[in-house]
């Protein structure tokens, strides 16, 4: 019934409407953003269903359309990989290095590369690019105290706009006795850039470090702490989240805190204290709802509403404060004249 309606319904249109307008419709052509946008949802679609062939046959089309676009061609790795086809699948991954792609610890932690890391060609090509991503960075600045071979270490992970030798300097007065790496981010003309490298390049740099100190007992990781703040600050996050091995705790001060923590970053286990300025109640929201994100994860948290308008880098008090009780230790804040615990 329904297409003999459908039927009348033709023939009431094609003798009403003038013979110019009979001829069927012509469609406009699809606006290569649109179908850019259409055909990559597509193939991570196909490919979460391990819908193979449908899956190549997006990211081939992604890549016709954007050619010079990395993730393209990263995801075309992903589904030669899933496919079994190693050669075609290394190939494109070094296609999406040539054109950008960076983030390497995300390439170690990609389920749908699984059936690459076996592969001598797919560790030739990860090798090769983790060191030219490394040269495109400053070397790490650090400091390691002659008398403390077993000193606590802190892995700062500098803001964007500040002079990585300058915050070194102040760390070290404001934290002595401890071991303090600066990993530096690419220089550019507006400042320091953190971007896709940033978490390859600091564990990176921390493994360099351990390997000249010779720590490789796994206890160090019990003196670890990274930290940031800033636009760095949920970067610091990140790194301690996907790198519980490494990192005993985080020390997080910035004003956007609570972005993706719940979708992005798995806080579990992961101890943190996490620190707002007290008059940005913008800042203070984003700190509540990290810190209720750290509680739902089972995560012991801290949040620090600070007043002192200065950097954390340059704030004893708060330093004192994050990294004690990250530690479990006692210690004495400039000027109370007590010890407290934590």
């Amino acid at each position: 019934m329904k297409q003999v309606a459908l039927a009348l319904l033709a023939v009431f249109f094609s003798l009403a409407l003038p013979a110019a307008a009979q001829q069927p419709p012509q469609l406009e052509p699809e606006a290569p953003a649109a179908e850019l946008a259409r055909v990559f949802a597509e193939g991570l679609d196909a490919l979460t269903r391990r819908r193979l062939p449908a899956a190549e046959a997006a990211f081939k089309r992604c890549v016709e359309l954007q050619p010079d676009q990395a993730v393209n061609h990263y995801n075309l790795a992903c589904v030669y990989a899933q496919a079994e086809k190693p050669e075609e699948a290394v190939a494109a991954l070094s296609a999406a290095f040539e054109r950008g792609f960076v983030d390497l610890c995300h390439v170690a932690r990609d389920a749908d590369l699984d059936p690459l890391r076996r592969s001598p060609a797919f560790r030739a090509a990860c090798e090769a690019h983790g060191k030219r991503v490394l040269d495109q960075t400053g070397p790490a600045l650090s400091y390691v105290p002659d008398s403390k071979k077993d000193a606590p270490l802190l892995v700062w992970v500098h803001d964007q706009a500040a002079d990585p030798a300058k915050e070194l300097a102040r760390l070290r007065e404001a934290l002595p006795g401890w071991a303090i790496l600066v990993p530096q981010g690419v220089s550019t003309r507006r400042g320091w850039l953190w971007d896709g490298r940033c978490e390859f390049v600091v564990t990176e740099r921390l493994r360099e470090l351990r390997e000249a100190q010779g720590w490789q007992d796994p206890e160090v990781r019990a003196r670890i702490v990274v930290a940031g703040e800033g636009g760095v600050a949920l970067l610091a996050v990140q790194l301690a989240a996907n790198h519980p091995d490494l990192f005993a705790g985080v020390l997080a001060a910035g004003p956007s805190l609570s972005a993706g923590i719940d979708d992005d970053i798995h806080p579990s286990g992961l101890r943190a204290y996490l620190v707002v300025k007290a008059d940005a109640p913008d800042a203070v929201t984003a700190g509540v709802e990290a810190r209720d994100a750290f509680i739902r994860a089972g995560s012991p948290v801290v949040l620090e509403r600070a007043t002192a308008d200065k950097p954390i880098s340059a704030d004893k008090g708060v330093l004192l404060r994050g990294l004690s009780w990250l530690r479990g230790e006692k210690v004495a804040l400039p000027g109370a004249g007590a010890e407290v615990r934590f």
